[in-house]
């Protein structure tokens, strides 16, 4: 039998990173796949998205500039996007809805966006010139004045809300924390449409409640479903020498709903030193519950603690899933050895999940990278989504990116939002992101991968490929998307050896074609 030496002359094709990923977005959207919002010598923070029913996209944006290791003139833009990706506009003023700061702590920042079905406004929540307050506009980016004060309601109580729901009557929703002698507490307070505080609601429009014997209670993200109100977040100590996971569940008249978890709410360990934290949360159509954020554990890149994103699914109950990654807990190892974090999830229509977030590099390399991943109902990755599941880039070469915010729609198109830098790596800027639906269910997979084999594994110099398939295409990836080389086969053996003798310690993937135009991908680590 012959054998075959690929990869000996590691004559290195190094695409840029701009252009792997216009084969991984979906190129009718924006340039190549995603718009780019930049403001001149300001950052441009994208964290806000939401779609309308015409398919065009809001997009909420904070922006500012760094002197002195601070942040100034820290205003809010809110674009819309057409649903080819595009700035519409004659959305606002000069294409954006505008919100500007005030002195110099009384700064302006977005921090919700919602639309309501209920009436077809998008209510917005802010720190308006040092003020919390809700506001609300019209599809075409102009103030609603007939709402509030000309627009603008100033939040009734010295919360601390970071969340805006809109209920099926229009009853408008803050969820998030309320301070007191250095103690946080969970906090969600209600409006009534006409703006006035609902007393109806807990204690004259206001809960309080505090789950855990910890000094301070997060909530990150809510959702409203089958009229109950489901939050995530994290409590933890002063020292934060243990960070716990919550979700909890409230009825409608603010009060907790015992049939949820244990007694409304779950307090779930997660890891070895029960360090986590939730940053978002999903709800599909039979009322099952996915939970994303990051698990702190000991021994991180540079000392201390490091982080590893996880998703954490529940049953309509409140008690986790155990068939969900056996425990209903998945801790993702880290793509580079370093720290990775979730910040938002989605359901699709058929149950399996996106997540995204960001995933860093060793210390002292200070380079992060935009992460998404797609997950099974069951909890295993989704084989055939990039690289064996998941999809790292640094855009144009930007050494910060983070996924902030994700969405999939009726459709099943998957959209989202975060930040990159700019081609000098002075200034963050906004990116918005279609992902290809079509790419990613295209290629036909096996499922019982031992069709191909690689041997040995870890590798030190040649790798050994065993397979009866008719290999027509080889390519080898670094592990943040990289196309590092490709090779065409007229007549695969069913051995054959490719050489990593001189590639970089580290984790790299090769996907393997055949004939038929299925495909098998495979990490492998270089020793």
């Amino acid at each position: 039998m012959k054998f075959k030496y690929l990869f000996t002359a590691l004559f290195f094709v190094f695409n840029s990173i701009q252009e792997i990923n216009a084969q991984n977005w979906n190129t009718n959207f924006g340039v190549n796949g995603y718009s780019k919002i930049e403001i001149n010598n300001r950052n441009t923070r994208g964290n806000i998205l939401l779609q309308l029913d015409d398919g065009s996209l809001i997009v909420g944006v904070n922006s500012d500039y760094s002197q002195w290791g601070a942040l100034f003139d820290r205003n809010i833009y809110i674009y819309k996007l057409n649903p080819n990706g595009l700035i519409d506009a004659s959305f606002g003023t000069n294409g954006f809805f505008f919100i500007p700061s005030g002195s110099f702590e009384n700064f302006s920042w977005v921090s919700a966006l919602t639309y309501s079905n209920y009436d077809h406004f998008i209510y917005g929540l802010a720190k308006v010139a040092g003020v919390k307050t809700i506001f609300r506009f019209d599809t075409n980016g102009i103030l609603d004045t007939n709402f509030g004060n000309n627009g603008w309601l100033n939040e009734a109580t010295n919360g601390i809300y970071n969340i805006l729901l809109i209920q099926n009557d229009g009853k408008i929703l803050l969820v998030g924390m309320s301070y007191n002698n250095n103690i946080t507490k969970q906090s969600l307070e209600r409006y009534n449409t006409n703006g006035n505080l609902d007393t109806t609601f807990g204690n004259n429009g206001l809960v309080i409640n505090d789950l855990t014997n910890y000094a301070y209670e997060i909530v990150s993200s809510a959702k409203i479903y089958d009229n109950k109100i489901i939050l995530v977040g994290s409590s933890y100590n002063n020292n934060e020498t243990q960070s716990l996971a919550t979700i909890s569940r409230y009825n409608l008249d603010g009060s907790l709903d015992t049939s949820f978890g244990l007694n409304g709410y779950n307090i779930t360990f997660i890891g070895p030193d029960h360090l986590a934290c939730f940053k978002d949360i999903d709800i599909n159509s039979n009322g099952d519950i996915i939970a994303a954020g990051f698990n702190l554990h000991s021994g991180g890149t540079g000392g201390g603690h490091g982080n590893k994103a996880i998703l954490v699914k529940y049953n309509a109950n409140g008690i986790l899933d155990n068939s969900f990654n056996g425990n209903g807990i998945k801790i993702f190892d880290s793509i580079n050895g370093a720290n990775d974090y979730f910040n938002t999830v989605s359901y699709l229509k058929d149950g399996k999940i996106i997540a995204g977030g960001s995933s860093g590099s060793f210390f002292p390399i200070m380079q992060s990278y935009y992460y998404l991943t797609k997950v099974n109902s069951d909890g295993t990755l989704h084989s055939n989504f990039y690289n064996s599941g998941y999809m790292v880039t640094d855009f144009e070469n930007g050494v910060t990116n983070v996924a902030q915010d994700v969405i999939t729609t009726s459709k099943d198109e998957i959209f989202s939002i975060g930040i990159t830098r700019d081609i000098t790596d002075t200034y963050f800027i906004a990116v918005v992101c279609k992902m290809d639906n079509s790419f990613l269910s295209t290629n036909k997979f096996y499922e019982n991968e031992t069709v191909l084999e690689c041997l040995p594994n870890p590798v030190n110099d040649y790798l050994n490929v065993y397979s009866k398939l008719n290999i027509k295409d080889i390519q080898l990836f670094s592990i943040d998307g990289r196309l590092l080389e490709q090779k065409t086969i007229n007549n695969f053996e069913e051995k054959t050896m490719l050489n990593f003798e001189h590639l970089s310690k580290g984790n790299y993937l090769l996907k393997f074609t055949d004939s038929n135009g299925r495909v098998i991908r495979k990490k492998i680590i270089k020793q």
